[in-house]
């Protein structure tokens, strides 16, 4: 393939008789006189051009460039690497993607998620761009291309021109960024952030976009100070959904020092200084008796030790109904906080008094760790 590629380039760049073909296909010289001149490689693989495109007669100069797309693949080739920011219409993208030899799997998910960014206008110009090698095939952001294609909207993007044709090898092989990167937190806040904003938006990838003004509504505050008053990493007690849990108790009106001190207590196993139903939680946990890594249940349980008003209970039982209604709980907090109010008929279905710090939520979180 790269070497009928590089015949291709060599006669439009070389020879007077292909340029004349692209002017006038009906006046295309016979094959004996393009290779008149060419590199003796050139005759070797005569045969591999006439298999490849599957015809009889060896004038095939249009049908290579009929049958590899090399029309289109020559607007984007360069023989030098070069850089330049473009404005990518969903028409580009189907040109660019029409160039591509083959990519990694196509993720519809991952279409999908970038797709409704470019529709949010969320998109933006960064360093990682759309990338082809000098031959003018598409070797990076076939996703991003097929995003546009989907979404139907344009977008800005940087654009690379004659890489290495063995370049996308290296591509996309460095380390992520999480979500800590993206939001410039500590790994232990944004965690908290990322789960919930995961329930608030009914979205398991939000993007920091769409996360930004429910963290600046209270729980961004609320996670990064009860992290500071207690930095344990403890991995039941001060794991994201506890946390989460703290945190939304506080923004729900609970009392933020009972929370804070609960909170502290357990991730430090000081038994004395617990609750009844914290020391419940710690025995269960001791025990094996608690899904340790079902995070809706960690969630569930969290609500139900920083729930002043059940201090004194001495056993936690929580059931399918509870861990729904954890969740819920969350949503409507954090959806009230950015002012979009709850569906009633959603909100509180099947809540239980264990769970309900605040049976209205406030339009705006009413205490909040002290930092």
């Amino acid at each position: 393939m790269d070497e009928i590629m590089q015949l291709a380039i060599y006669l439009r760049e070389g020879f007077d008789a292909a340029l004349t073909y692209v002017v006038d296909p009906d006046d295309r010289p016979p094959w004996d006189e393009l290779i008149e001149d060419a590199p003796p490689w050139v005759e070797l693989i005569e045969d591999e051009i006439n298999d490849r495109i599957n015809k009889a007669h060896r004038a095939v100069l249009s049908d290579v460039l009929a049958v590899f797309n090399l029309e289109t693949t020559m607007k984007f080739a360069k023989q030098k690497p070069e850089a330049t920011v473009m404005d990518i219409t969903p028409a580009t993208a189907e040109e660019m993607l029409e160039t591509s030899p083959g990519n990694r799997r196509l993720r519809g998910w991952y279409v999908d998620l970038l797709a409704a960014a470019m529709k949010r206008g969320e998109w933006r110009v960064t360093s990682q761009g759309i990338g082809f090698d000098h031959l003018g095939r598409l070797r990076d952001a076939h996703h991003r291309l097929n995003a546009c294609i989907r979404a139907g909207v344009s977008f800005q993007s940087v654009v690379v021109f004659g890489m290495r044709t063995d370049a996308y090898e290296v591509t996309d092989t460095g380390i992520l960024r999480t979500y800590a990167d993206r939001l410039d937190e500590d790994g232990a806040v944004a965690a908290v952030l990322r789960l919930g904003c995961q329930y608030a938006l009914s979205n398991t990838r939000p993007t920091v976009d769409q996360m930004r003004p429910i963290i600046d509504a209270g729980l961004g505050d609320a996670a990064r100070s009860l992290t500071e008053f207690c930095g344990s990493r403890s991995k039941y007690y001060a794991a994201a959904p506890m946390k989460l849990a703290a945190c939304i108790t506080i923004m729900n009106g609970g009392n933020a020092d009972f929370v804070l001190r609960q909170y502290r207590a357990l991730c430090s196993l000081d038994f004395e200084s617990m609750s009844k139903s914290g020391q419940s939680l710690v025995r269960q946990v001791d025990s094996g008796r608690v899904r340790a890594n079902d995070t809706r249940e960690v969630l569930a349980r969290g609500f139900r030790v920083f729930d002043k008003d059940r201090h004194g209970v001495s056993k936690i039982q929580i059931s399918d109904a509870d861990i729904d209604s954890a969740v819920e709980l969350v949503r409507s907090v954090l959806r009230n906080s950015v002012g979009e109010e709850p569906n009633p008929a959603k909100v509180g279905a099947g809540r239980t008094a264990a769970l309900t710090a605040s049976t209205k939520p406030t339009a705006k979180p009413t205490a909040r760790p002290p930092v």
